[in-house]
């Protein structure tokens, strides 16, 4: 969107913040092949039919961990176009530098703020810290190199929303941790472009499935969510 680009550079140019715009995948221009292709059976891993701009919006961020791969980057900060800035986002290369633990993911925002922290370590004058469950929303993070290899390879079928799939983080090896106070928020005044068409409310759905998926993801996130903390504690 020209408007929101616009909105967004001068959001990083109040910090001097160099950045590259990747160019979003339009859910509008989406093949039936695209489907065939890139998208799993509907209800393989979901309650729902995902609408073309949900499929649209995963493959745009992966296009972010693409550029990450092929340009050889340690990591970046992928920013969709509904951000606001709390403070100087360019200081998280120096939260990034302190950080002594192995990660993937850095939640840069979480909205709304809700999830409890598990744990947590001094990152300067913030706080690195591990979630109950992983926040949706991936309006703003810090991926790296192993993180997208890992995102990649997970998602050659595309079966859930891209936020969503990250809080299915033991299914890809995904090590998520989120930095506190957050740097970014979302701009409530922006309305979502992946309603726009089709809305995601009204996609078709199975109430049957979505009961089994979320018995079968409480049990699962806390399950791998002990196993990891066990092993961060030897």
């Amino acid at each position: 969107s020209p408007e929101r680009l616009d909105k967004c550079n001068s959001l990083l140019n109040r910090y001097e913040a160099k950045y590259q715009r990747i160019s979003a995948v339009d859910g509008q221009k989406l093949t039936t092949q695209n489907k065939e292709e890139d998208v799993a059976p509907d209800y393989s891993a979901y309650y729902k039919v995902l609408t073309t701009n949900e499929i649209a919006c995963y493959m745009s961020h992966q296009k972010c961990w693409e550029y990450i791969i092929n340009n050889d980057l340690d990591y970046a900060v992928i920013l969709e176009d509904d951000f606001t800035l709390n403070e100087d986002i360019t200081r998280v290369a120096e939260y990034i530098d302190v950080i002594n633990v192995s990660w993937d993911c850095i939640k840069l925002m979480e909205h709304p703020e809700k999830r409890k922290e598990i744990s947590e370590a001094p990152c300067l004058d913030k706080r690195l810290v591990q979630y109950d469950k992983v926040p949706i929303r991936n309006c703003a993070y810090a991926l790296n190199k192993s993180g997208a290899r890992k995102m990649l390879k997970h998602s050659k079928k595309i079966s859930r929303p891209v936020d969503i799939d990250f809080q299915y983080w033991w299914e890809s090896g995904l090590i998520v941790y989120g930095l506190k106070p957050y740097i970014v928020a979302v701009n409530d005044n922006e309305v979502s472009t992946i309603d726009q068409g089709k809305s995601r409310k009204s996609s078709k759905k199975s109430l049957l499935k979505k009961y089994i998926h979320q018995l079968g993801f409480m049990y699962n996130s806390k399950k791998h969510t002990k196993h990891q903390l066990k092993n961060e504690n030897k």
